[in-house]
């Protein structure tokens, strides 16, 4: 059953949840493996971690990718940088899972990189950006890009009980069409400030809590 940041009401969890045919699921942070329960007969999930210690921990502490009955890839090495080499992958759903620590790596959420990973989407695909974190408001970096590159974005905010107490989540959804993520969350306030990242140039300041 997923868990923390990943229950099945939070948005990554919506947009796995939707049904239909097998999915080809990207997930950029292993973590544990969680998100490998959504996993379905004939699904693909595609793990992007930079660590070889975390696949080492999700398989042998953890049975996430074990029990999945989906087919389980990980991929080792900088997610963005692994992703930029592959040809396009046609991801149903491409899930951003790397910022929720007290060390967001800017590079994953600068303006070339969000550019990129629509290379690896299906055409309907949804873009699940994991912006959760007590330290620094991502949703304004986000929010950037979403008016910057006409994409359509949802918010989803959701709470979840665990043995070492509540986890608040925050997902955006981003896709092309707003029909695809419309049905899934709730739309991000016009009126907020956004903060432009990119390569050159990724702020740190106007994004502090």
């Amino acid at each position: 059953e997923p868990t923390a940041y990943f229950v099945r009401h939070s948005g990554v969890g919506r947009a796995l949840s939707r049904p239909g045919p097998p999915r080809r699921v990207g997930v950029v942070g292993l973590g544990v493996g969680t998100l490998a329960a959504y996993g379905r007969p004939g699904d693909v999930f595609r793990f992007y971690e930079i660590n070889p210690d975390v696949e080492r921990v999700a398989r042998t502490r953890f049975s996430f990718l074990a029990d999945t009955p989906a087919a389980v890839e990980v991929v080792l090495g900088d997610g963005r940088l692994r992703l930029a080499a592959e040809p396009p992958q046609g991801f149903d759903v491409l899930a951003l899972d790397a910022f929720s620590g007290d060390a967001v790596p800017t590079h994953l959420l600068t303006r070339e990189a969000m550019m990129m990973y629509l290379t690896q989407l299906a055409p309907d695909g949804i873009l699940a950006v994991n912006v959760s974190n007590w330290h620094v408001d991502l949703g304004r970096v986000v929010r950037a890009h979403v008016r910057a590159l006409g994409l359509h974005a949802v918010v989803v905010r959701a709470k979840a009980r665990s043995p070492l107490g509540a986890y608040f989540s925050v997902w955006m959804l981003l896709a092309r069409d707003a029909a695809t993520v419309a049905p899934l969350g709730d739309q991000p306030e016009a009126d907020r400030p956004t903060v432009d990242w990119t390569d050159d140039h990724a702020p740190l300041w106007p994004v502090l809590r």
